[in-house]
């Protein structure tokens, strides 16, 4: 038995005489046209959406929302001042 036996099926055969039994037939109706345009349109806009509220809000933490609300921290300047321990050993040299 060779491969072409058992991957050609006989609606292989049918369809090669163009004789396809009608449960066989895909007809395709102005109804499924219209709800597939539809689904694509609505799947556009949903991405459109998405995209915009992602570019949004990515970026924006909770920092942002205190400072846009009028809050202002006050830890800002959390980094001290440096003193100049050297300042001795400099007028001991000198």
């Amino acid at each position: 038995m060779t491969n072409i036996f058992t991957t050609y099926s006989f609606m292989d055969l049918l369809k090669d005489y163009n004789y396809v039994p009608a449960s066989d037939q895909n007809e395709v109706t102005l109804e499924d046209n219209i709800n597939g345009l539809i689904e694509n349109e609505i799947n556009t806009i949903i991405s459109t959406v998405t995209s915009f509220v992602k570019s949004n809000t990515q970026d924006y933490d909770f920092m942002d929302l205190l400072k846009d609300n009028g809050y202002v921290s006050v830890n800002d300047n959390w980094v001290k001042s440096y003193s100049n321990d050297n300042d001795v050993a400099i007028v001991v040299a000198s």
